[in-house]
């Protein structure tokens, strides 16, 4: 890659949000060589549009009046897309024509440092097949205080702040083909919970359509490619979105994840692909998976939808036949 990779950001109406977002990427050195391109999504049909309004008038007059960026453009979705599409048709627009992306979302609040490090490690790792994408975040795992490198590698790809490459994103299948194969395979479900335990329940709510996930459907498309996330041991990015008028995390549970600070040393190497037990044993037990309640409900749910499935296909044939 040349230059610098051109940032995506997603917006919906949280106006404090973007505008803290912005003012910290705005003294990122290497700002002024950084094209921004920002999606904003169109309110939910019935529901009110004031606070998505706002948002759009104030990008709009940002991007006439900003200095610290080589450019800002916008795009207003004429319809709402949700935060799934809106991130896979954003990322898909730019990423075709640049060949790399650096993906934000509204909330999130970045160091000075973090520009120069998501283009350094842009540079470094997109020749490496095994790497899939690249962050500026990383949780407060207690293996790190003795790890010895300035950056490692997970297993799970990372949505607070990411980068990658047009090679690796046309290869996620977003429409999850092989899913009757992933859910009857316990074995799969196992490995794959090797990232984080909570990610094949997740999953298969994205296949049963109880959540709407562009994140982990990218996280098993990694799982596939036996690729890795390349994180910073001291994090670039806080998260600040955790609350009202936020989409996906609402509670407070996750409240202990947020980084109280960043850094704002940059990483003084990088490293080729080491994986540190320690460390996956860490991010592996982050999220626990659900309690067996949950679970009897889910197998209840896997016999009854093959129960249907074969009456009705059973259904069918009698039609044919008569």
């Amino acid at each position: 890659m040349n230059g610098c990779a051109p940032v995506v950001i997603f917006a919906y109406k949280r106006l404090q949000h973007i505008q803290n977002l912005l003012k910290s990427l705005e003294v990122c050195h290497g700002a002024e060589r950084t094209t921004v391109f920002i999606f904003c999504d169109a309110p939910v049909p019935d529901e009110p549009a004031q606070k998505v309004n706002e948002v759009r008038g104030f990008l709009r007059r940002y991007a006439n009046e900003q200095t610290a960026f080589q450019r800002v453009a916008v795009y207003e979705a004429q319809e709402h897309k949700g935060l799934a599409k809106s991130v896979i048709d954003g990322v898909t627009q730019i990423i075709e024509k640049y060949k790399c992306v650096i993906v934000l979302e509204d909330d999130l609040i970045v160091s000075p440092e973090f520009l120069v490090f998501m283009n350094e490690a842009l540079k470094y790792y997109q020749n490496d097949k095994r790497i899939w994408e690249v962050t500026g975040f990383t949780e407060k795992y207690d293996s790190l205080e003795k790890y010895p490198y300035d950056v490692y590698f997970s297993k799970r790809a990372e949505s607070w702040s990411w980068g990658t490459w047009i090679n690796r994103w046309k290869a996620a299948d977003w429409e999850l083909r092989d899913r009757f194969f992933f859910r009857i395979n316990p074995f799969i479900k196992k490995s794959f919970n090797e990232g984080g335990n909570f990610l094949s329940d997740l999953l298969i709510d994205q296949m049963k359509g109880r959540v709407d996930s562009w994140a982990v459907r990218w996280c098993y498309a990694q799982f596939k490619y036996h690729a890795y996330t390349v994180h910073p041991k001291k994090s670039y990015v806080l998260n600040s979105g955790f609350g009202e008028g936020a989409t996906h995390t609402t509670g407070t549970d996750f409240g202990d994840l947020i980084q109280g600070e960043f850094t704002t040393t940059l990483a003084d190497q990088f490293t080729d692909l080491y994986l540190d037990q320690d460390l996956l044993r860490d991010i592996r037990g982050t999220y626990q998976p659900k309690n067996f309640h949950d679970r009897m409900l889910e197998m209840k749910s896997d016999l009854y939808d093959k129960l249907f499935s074969q009456d009705r296909k059973n259904s069918g044939r009698i039609k044919a036949d008569r």
